[in-house]
């Protein structure tokens, strides 16, 4: 813990890059602390440290604390590897992570089928990666896993909320339906 200490005074300071070096060591003495992990994702999504932030998820996703997958987190990162942003960590842009957060997805979703958001944001990065028909299944996989969580729902609000996001979803498949290579299937 001395490491992670290291790392939050490093962070209170602004120091990032250093706080990130200590929450790696941190996280290398102690791989089955998701406390620690879960610093080490917070600060790298501060630096906008992609490669760091799949890594941390991963991890996450290995201590069975998927739970702890924040939507915006990984909306955020699949958005800029989709918009291949600029002004990354390591001076790369978000395309050069591709093919890392489609292997994290692949990963995840052996692991974990339930979560509507995951198969939202994968189908978005097949969808910009070309891959037309896995994006379709992934809509699908979306559908069904945002159909079981919606009959779930008890807040009326949050209902209202899964239920727009289940129309987004069926949109999204309708579009992708309408393209002339998927005219067939309709």
């Amino acid at each position: 813990e001395a490491w992670a200490n290291l790392a939050a005074s490093h962070s209170s300071l602004g120091n990032l890059r250093e706080a990130r070096s200590c929450m790696t060591e941190a996280c290398r003495r102690n791989r089955t602390s998701w406390k620690m992990w879960e610093s080490f994702l917070g600060i790298c999504m501060q630096l906008r440290d992609i490669q760091g932030v799949i890594q941390a998820m991963r991890q996450l996703t290995d201590l069975d604390q998927t739970a702890r997958l924040q939507e915006r987190v990984v909306g955020m990162v699949t958005m800029a590897v989709v918009n291949d942003v600029g002004g990354l960590y390591s001076g790369t842009t978000g395309r050069a992570h591709s093919d890392q957060l489609d292997s994290f997805f692949r990963y995840l979703t052996q692991r974990q089928s339930s979560l509507a958001f995951v198969w939202r944001f994968w189908a978005e990065l097949q969808h910009a990666r070309g891959e037309r028909e896995q994006s379709f299944e992934s809509r699908l996989r979306q559908n069904r896993a945002a159909q079981a969580k919606l009959w779930e729902e008890r807040d009326p609000t949050r209902f209202g909320v899964e239920l727009a996001d289940l129309r987004d979803c069926l949109e999204a498949a309708a579009a992708t339906l309408e393209e002339p290579r998927f005219a067939g299937l309709a």
